[in-house]
């Protein structure tokens, strides 16, 4: 009973270490910190929590009843108390029932230490990438930082700079080159614009109370930027000014970005939805193809046959000189083992039968040189 109510607490621990280490993870988007809960679909999202906590508990189930089982350990403490003979079940305490109590000590420290050597954290990473947890979102902000508003319905802009209240920008600012104030101010527009459409959807309202998403931030920020670009428009240029003004609107830039990567990823039910969202605002799908596919067609095949080969080989040295040395396998020895002369006569009673007698009274032939 006791060894079960162990192993079931430990499996319940390590469920939990791992729903810790999965959920508050952060992974950089741009250059802000962002959790991955953000990133994806709700549903999608716990569905590869549970995969996570499931696959750790699975292994870490495996590990103390049938791999190192920590069951030993227990009958000795019980048979020892019971008996009341502290000395006796002191010296019976060795290595192999010591052990498995300290791999599972450090299978559980495992789970919560971020280090990219880290098995465990390789098994998450691959998940996250398995649900897309962070791969489309980093791909969705790319888009939007590479943006170009040239692209956009017209109509789509004369809406934009209607709605300002400080007019700041104006239609030829749209086409103008992306190191310049007046484009960078635009596209923030655009996309304040585009996040401030879903601000009263109570179905997005979780984005905008995030702190770490630092919507307040934002707002604060824009409306700072307003002030400032319109009356950098007013006065004859300055260097200072604009490189200043040049990196604050970037700063905001990364901002918007990446709160409305996360929307877009967590409203879109599918791929199709997510690129219509973002070319809308000018942003250009980057689809790759691939080139060359028969040279990958060829290393692939050369590895599969070079992994066989040497596969095989590996595996009967490991049998034969490790694992069953006393019982080798008889059709993979050594030539110097398992090959030996055959003598004439051998050979011909293997080839062709014991040799026959000639009938009686027939001559004996010879063979003439």
């Amino acid at each position: 009973m006791i060894s079960v109510f162990v192993q079931v607490f430990g499996i319940a621990l390590a469920f939990y270490l791992a729903y810790r280490s999965f959920h508050r993870r952060a992974i950089q988007l741009g250059d802000e910190p962002t959790l991955p809960r953000y990133f994806t679909p709700r549903g999608v999202y716990w569905l590869g929590i549970l995969s996570y906590c499931l696959l750790v508990a699975i292994v870490f189930w495996l590990l103390i009843s049938w791999w190192l089982p920590i069951s030993p350990l227990l009958e000795v403490l019980d048979t020892g108390f019971h008996k009341g003979d502290l000395a006796s079940m002191m010296s019976s305490l060795d290595g192999g029932t010591l052990l498995p109590w300290m791999v599972a000590f450090v299978f559980l420290l495992f789970i919560n230490w971020e280090n990219r050597l880290n098995p465990l954290l390789i098994l998450r990473d691959a998940i996250y990438d398995a649900f897309s947890i962070p791969r489309k979102v980093v791909e969705v902000f790319n888009m939007l930082r590479a943006s170009r508003l040239s692209k956009m319905d017209n109509q789509l802009k004369e809406k934009i700079v209607s709605r300002l209240w400080v007019p700041s920008i104006e239609l030829g600012d749209f086409d103008k080159s992306d190191s310049t104030v007046e484009y960078k101010w635009a596209q923030n527009c655009v996309l304040f614009d585009r996040i401030n459409g879903y601000a009263n959807d109570d179905s997005f309202q979780r984005f905008f109370t995030e702190p770490s998403l630092k919507w307040g931030d934002i707002c604060l920020s824009f409306n700072r930027s307003s002030e400032k670009v319109a009356a950098w428009r007013n006065t004859p240029p300055h260097y200072t000014k604009t490189v200043t003004l040049l990196e604050e609107l970037d700063t905001l830039n990364r901002l918007l970005c990446r709160l409305l990567s996360c929307i877009v990823i967590f409203g879109s039910r599918n791929e199709s939805e997510i690129l219509n969202a973002v070319t809308r605002l000018g942003a250009v799908p980057r689809q790759e193809k691939l080139k060359h596919t028969y040279k990958y067609m060829l290393t692939f095949t050369a590895a599969v046959v070079i992994a066989v080969m040497l596969g095989r080989e590996f595996a009967v040295f490991l049998h034969n000189n490790f694992l069953y040395p006393n019982d080798p396998l008889a059709t993979y020895l050594d030539k110097s083992q398992a090959s030996r002369e055959v003598s004439d006569e051998d050979w011909e009673e293997r080839s062709f039968g014991p040799p026959v007698p000639p009938p009686i009274g027939a001559k004996p032939q010879c063979l003439v040189l």
